[in-house]
């Protein structure tokens, strides 16, 4: 399905992008790859060698002779050759007496450690299940490590399934979104975990979700929202209304065409997910719209499309809101890449995306001097990145009616709304925020719930996508 998604957006796009390139076919990247044990290579604490005998693959931990002066414990895990630093070992500790067995924090500064830290003794326990060891001074302190502990801190694919960072995103036009719609019972939602785990995962992955069957009361999409988290307070409350009014001081609260857009970039911490209610829709008009920001964005994201794609990752865009006594402000780029020094732009998966024209104010770059072109190739690239996200191929539309509601990610998904008649019915929206924290908690409890702790591989294992019961592929 994700090959496929990538497909459709190389077909899509390949006529519309001045460079004429066709966007590459998304893989796993390879900052999500364990490191080859055939080369030396470095992962946070943990160094792959492969030079000891051959290995016995069925057994847990083998202890070979440790080798002098290297600061680090040499072992094998499943047969493969892995080390781990002293330092990083003594400081991952999680006996009681480093991580308060109640409080499950840490009792200790990483930053007390000695730089001669160092083993006194390193032993297999629990039937070779495991690393024991005994610390050089400090009243002889020992530190147990359990082979699924020492399998998590193998590879960064590992650390990624161990948090559920790792549900593959899918991005999406207008045609699959049509076809792949997801629509969830609100009661099940309400009282099924397992639902509840469903929403959230096509939440993560697709960025755009609904529910049907939602009681038409003022405190329902609250209600919703608390299923998953505390809501995010604004200066617009707890939630909100979404109506036309009279001397409206947000274009949202008219009747007017909203344009594409995410919310409150001008806050330093917009809100990672937005709830739309439906409690009264019966004029004409005003159908929803939703882009994928991440689709367009990963379009302009090729080796030869520099000059369409890395202006936007660079280049800061003010937003801000001033009226009604308010007065925000914060600058952004539109798009920001994770960030991993080992992997190159064009290879870097997207973390957010920031676009909101309405809310944009004046550019603040060197505006009083000569940028040496910036602002024009930033204005040359934002056109093409414009153009993606409101192509109609590319917007997804729908006419949300009473009982029904929307959730979706707010620094991926744009949304939007057409204008509507307001002499020929009503249109009330009730709205809310959650922060992505929140979410992502969340999505981490009820996966470990189904899931037991996060799917992880033994060095040697093929590396193959781990699936959930419902098809949702893990990287």
């Amino acid at each position: 399905m994700f090959a496929r998604a990538a497909t459709q957006i190389c077909r899509s796009t390949s006529a519309r992008i001045a460079s004429k390139t066709t966007p590459k076919v998304l893989s796993a990247p390879a900052k999500y790859a364990a490191a080859s044990p055939t080369k030396l290579s470095q992962i946070g604490g943990c160094r792959h060698k492969a030079h000891f005998a051959p290995p016995d693959k069925t057994v847990p931990v083998q202890l070979p002779a440790q080798r002098g002066n290297t600061k680090r414990v040499h072992f094998r895990l499943y047969g493969e050759p892995i080390s781990f630093d002293y330092m990083f070992l003594r400081d991952a500790c999680h006996c009681p007496k480093c991580v308060n067995p109640s409080t499950q924090q840490k009792t200790f500064a990483s930053t007390d450690l000695s730089a001669e830290t160092k083993p006194a003794k390193v032993e297999e326990f629990n039937n070779k299940k495991g690393l024991r060891i005994t610390w050089e001074g400090e009243d002889a302190h020992v530190s147990e490590y359990p082979v699924e502990w020492l399998i998590r801190y193998s590879s960064k694919r590992n650390r990624l399934h161990a948090r559920f960072n790792n549900i593959r995103q899918t991005y999406w036009d207008k045609a699959m979104m049509e076809e792949q719609v997801r629509w969830f019972d609100y009661d099940a939602y309400m009282k099924e975990d397992e639902a509840l785990f469903e929403v959230l995962k096509t939440l993560e992955r697709y960025g755009l979700v609904f529910l049907r069957g939602v009681p038409t009361e003022v405190d329902s999409v609250a209600t919703i929202a608390k299923r998953i988290g505390p809501l995010k307070n604004t200066f617009y409350g707890e939630t909100w209304d979404v109506k036309s009014i009279a001397d409206a001081k947000n274009v949202a609260y008219t009747n007017e065409f909203l344009g594409l857009h995410m919310d409150l970039l001008y806050f330093q911490s917009p809100p990672g997910i937005q709830l739309l209610h439906c409690m009264k829709n019966d004029a004409t008009g005003g159908s929803s719209i939703f882009s994928d920001s991440f689709r367009a964005a990963r379009a302009l994201q090729t080796p030869l499309g520099q000059a369409s794609f890395l202006p936007l990752t660079q280049y800061p865009v003010t937003f801000h809101y001033k009226n009604d006594g308010q007065h925000y402000h914060y600058r952004r780029p539109i798009i920001v890449l994770n960030d991993d020094p080992n992997v190159n732009w064009a290879d870097a998966k997207i973390d957010h995306v920031n676009w909101s024209p309405p809310f944009q104010g004046p550019f603040e770059e060197n505006c009083e001097g000569d940028d040496h072109g910036k602002f024009r190739l930033w204005w040359k690239a934002a056109k093409t990145f414009a153009e993606e996200v409101e192509h109609p191929d590319n917007i997804f539309e729908l006419t949300l009616r009473e009982g029904e509601c929307v959730l979706f990610a707010n620094r991926r998904v744009l949304h939007g709304r057409k204008e509507f008649d307001p002499s020929s019915g009503d249109r009330w929206l009730r709205g809310t925020y959650l922060d992505i924290d929140s979410f992502r908690s969340k999505l981490r409890v009820v996966a470990e719930q189904f899931h037991g702790p996060g799917g992880q591989e033994h060095p040697g294992e093929k590396k193959k996508p781990v699936s959930s019961a419902a098809g949702y592929e893990f990287a």
